[in-house]
């Protein structure tokens, strides 16, 4: 079975018309934050990056960007508001986006 989004989706599985729903982490998390009920299993199915897009014409911002990443690495800070934001509703940690735990 299909949705057209993610309330839908939430729909269909309150209404247990589906036994569970099959997205990538960040929905997952707003489905989740919709309705505390609603639990996310651990593991993936799939490995598939995600990535930030911004216009090309900004100068410079794909260097700034990158650098800024790796120092919320580096620094923690990423690890942090994973901890903080993600930690809670997944039920797991991580010390980088690469999955170090």
């Amino acid at each position: 079975m299909t949705a057209d989004d993610d309330r839908a989706c939430l729909a269909l599985l309150k209404q247990s018309q589906v036994a569970a729903v099959s997205d990538d982490e960040t929905n997952l998390f707003l489905l989740v934050k919709q309705d505390a009920t609603t639990k996310i299993l651990p593991g993936y199915l799939t490995d598939e990056p995600h990535g930030i897009g911004f216009a090309k014409n900004r100068a410079g911002f794909t260097d700034w960007m990158n650098a800024e990443l790796k120092r919320m690495v580096t620094d923690r800070r990423w690890a942090t508001l994973y901890q903080q934001w993600i930690s809670p509703l997944f039920g797991n940690s991580k010390r980088d986006p690469e999955g170090g735990a």
